[in-house]
């Protein structure tokens, strides 16, 4: 069946030669908050009216009537080319301008990520979803100081291994590479065979820069003035240490630091890459499963860090890139003070 590639700008579809002239569209879904983006090349003749910066894409893609919607991107640069004509517009999901780059100055006291988060929302004119495993986490004072809400997010998300972006006119802040949505819901894995593939774009790569036996992160005890470390094991068979520089501002922020930063650097131990045929609803953060394709990789279970979409003359094609989902280590309820 046909690929289709449909585009709107603030809401009104452009005519429907339009798809007669796109020459590529490209769009972008990974990981974090500078991630999703939109790019759209069209012939220009006869020419169109040129959209402005800050105008509303939005795109769907699929094969024939079964099309997906592909999200909402603002526009951000503009080029007209003349003799021959050609639009190209370039857009991101979110409007990482005015307020969430603002440098502000803000404190809790006795607050959830859940409330910290939610006010960050309101504050920014966005709804917020936080997966109810991280939202819990109680701060008896945390503080904005001279930084803006992004590069706050941001550094609460690396604290507690999770992934901050915002999705339309939603912050999300999700459990990072556990193939599970925000709400809490596992998400069913997608599986791929050879028919799916595109013929030697496949490869999983090992490496050893995440080989570590535990993970230590510090924290400052006020009760003894004094700092302490806290360590996280991986392997009791590898004696290499991976050290969190920055000292927390609790034991138990710092045990989710160094519980964060282990399964970061097992994800690490075997990623994938490859070219499919045009799967719309492959999405960052989704689980997949290989059948049918490799011995010791199939059934094997991977968290898609990016996937991006190819739509052009020549047909529609997915590049996706993932890091496997690690076994689940022994619970380690106690925190080991060093």
């Amino acid at each position: 069946m046909r690929p289709v590639c449909d585009i709107f700008i603030n809401g009104v579809p452009v005519s429907g030669l339009f798809r007669d002239r796109v020459v590529a569209c490209v769009v972008s879904d990974r990981e974090g908050l500078s991630s999703d983006s939109l790019s759209v090349e069209l012939t220009d003749d006869p020419p169109a009216q040129i959209p402005s910066l800050g105008d509303v894409i939005s795109c769907r893609m699929g094969y024939g009537a079964d099309l997906v919607d592909m999200g909402q991107y603002i526009v951000d640069g503009v080029d007209v080319f003349a003799l021959p004509g050609k639009l190209r517009l370039t857009a991101t999901a979110a409007d990482l301008t005015g307020k969430v780059k603002n440098h502000v100055q803000r404190n809790w006291d006795n607050a959830s990520i859940s409330q910290i988060v939610g006010d960050i929302a309101t504050d920014l004119g966005l709804e917020s979803k936080v997966a109810p495993e991280i939202g819990g986490f109680l701060y008896s004072w945390i503080g904005m100081i001279g930084e803006s809400p992004m590069h706050f997010l941001e550094r609460l998300a690396g604290r507690h291994g999770a992934l901050f972006s915002i999705k339309g006119r939603t912050l999300v802040f999700a459990i990072r590479g556990a193939g599970i949505a925000p709400g809490g819901a596992p998400l069913t894995p997608t599986v791929i065979g050879p028919g799916d593939i595109v013929p030697g774009s496949l490869m999983f790569r090992t490496s050893s820069r995440g080989s570590y036996g535990k993970v230590v992160a510090s924290y400052m005890d006020r009760s003894g003035a004094a700092r302490k470390d806290v360590s996280f094991e991986i392997d009791p068979e590898n004696a290499s240490v991976f050290r969190i520089d920055q000292p927390l501002a609790s034991e138990g922020e710092a045990y989710r630091a160094a519980r964060s930063k282990a399964d970061e650097l097992r994800r690490s131990l075997l990623e994938v890459r490859c070219t499919i045929v045009g799967r719309p609803t492959a999405r960052a953060g989704a689980p997949i499963v290989f059948a049918g394709c490799r011995v010791g990789m199939d059934g094997r279970e991977f968290i898609l860090s990016g996937a991006e979409h190819r739509f052009g003359k020549d047909g529609y094609t997915t590049d996706l890139t993932g890091t496997v989902k690690p076994v689940a280590l022994a619970a380690q309820d106690e925190v080991t003070t060093i």
